[in-house]
Formats: C-alpha cells, sequence, structure tokens
C-alpha cells in the first residue's frame, strides 16, 4: 500500500455557489437565444413557455453531488454516504478528469454491496474546489492522481 493510500479523512460536501452561477448563466444565455433567433411569434410562444418549464426543472433538479452527502477512502475502497443516511462501498469506475478548481469522476457500487437481481448503482460527480475545505481538496486530488499512476 503506497503512502498516499493512508488519507482517510471524511469528506463532507457542501453545495457550490460556482455550480449555481453557472446553472443561473446556462438558463440566461438560453433565454436571449429565443428572440435572436427571429422565429415566428406563433413558434416562439410555445417555445419560450417550453424554455421556461425546462429552466425551472433544470434549476430546482439537484446534480449527483446533492445525493451524496460525503466519502470517505478506505481499505475496503471508498465509502459514500447517500442523502438518506445508507452506507454503501464503491470503487472509482472510469477516467478521472481533473482541472483547476474542478474534478469529474464517477462511483460504481461495489457487487458484494448490490441487492440480488440489481445493477450496481453509479454516481457521477463534478465536485468544484468550493465544496470541500481546501485541506481535503488537496488530498483528494492527489489520492485521485496516485490512483492512476497505481492502476498503470
Amino acid at each position: 500500500m503506497s503512502s498516499f493510500s493512508v488519507w482517510r479523512p471524511d469528506c463532507r460536501l457542501r453545495p457550490s455557489r460556482r455550480e449555481r452561477r453557472l446553472r443561473l448563466a446556462l438558463i440566461l444565455t438560453t433565454l436571449m437565444a429565443a428572440p435572436a433567433s427571429h422565429a415566428p411569434w406563433r413558434w416562439l410562444l410555445p417555445a419560450s413557455l417550453l424554455h421556461a418549464a425546462l429552466a425551472w426543472r433544470f434549476w430546482r433538479t439537484p446534480g449527483a453531488v446533492r445525493r451524496l452527502t460525503a466519502f470517505q477512502s478506505t481499505p475496503l475502497g471508498w465509502r459514500l454516504v447517500l442523502a438518506d443516511g445508507e452506507t454503501t462501498f464503491a470503487d472509482i469506475e472510469g477516467p478521472v478528469r481533473d482541472w483547476p478548481g474542478l474534478l469529474c469522476f464517477s462511483f460504481r457500487e461495489r457487487a458484494a454491496d448490490t441487492p440480488p437481481g440489481l445493477r450496481p448503482r453509479r454516481w457521477r460527480l463534478a465536485l468544484w474546489s468550493d465544496q470541500l475545505p481546501a485541506d481535503d481538496w488537496r488530498r483528494l486530488r492527489v489520492s485521485l492522481r496516485w490512483r492512476r499512476h497505481e492502476a498503470a
């Protein structure tokens, strides 16, 4: 086991202001696109009503991060604490995308923890840097980078 795998603090997630601003910017951008399209009013009015309904749903729908409240690296894999209080173990699946201020990766529930007859659950996460304290953010990035090197 590597020295980087000893990081085990519990990562408690909090809502991201950056994600909220990005969602608002996307809604406003699409709102400005309708009048600029030069479509006839008979098409533009129903499209605007549909846009308002979709924008409301986009604004109110929680992201995958809100379904998780915390996660922790353990020797058995990653322990996830879901919003309903359930705890499950998962592994990181697929590539890890690491940009300044944003981490994108996914968890997949372990087959042993999956009830018989059901598929393992997946959680795709886009974590913004303001969702974790700075020290936890740095440790998580190092842990995910080191995982990539250990798999090779």
